[in-house]
């Protein structure tokens, strides 16, 4: 969880640094992270899961639909549909 226990601050620059590592490097980077809108910030896609395994994925960055993530994530909603 590369937010945890940091400051706002610290956060968004290591947030920045995997981003950018990701985009110099060209490799996909697989990051645990309870912070839903630094995952959405974070990845091209982002998948909630429950019981060890994926129960939703969503775009991740710009295209990110927050509310249903969060949905997802709090488990408003048990069936997804698309």
């Amino acid at each position: 969880e590369p937010s945890t226990g940091l400051s706002p601050i610290l956060t968004e620059q290591v947030l920045t640094e995997v981003r950018r590592m990701s985009e110099m490097l060209e490799c996909t980077v697989l990051a645990i992270e309870q912070n839903v809108k630094n995952a959405v910030s974070l990845g091209d896609r982002v998948s909630v899961m429950r019981r060890g395994r994926v129960s939703s994925t969503f775009p991740g960055r710009e295209n990110a639909d927050i509310q249903a993530l969060l949905d997802a994530y709090t488990f408003k909603h048990t069936a997804f549909v698309g």
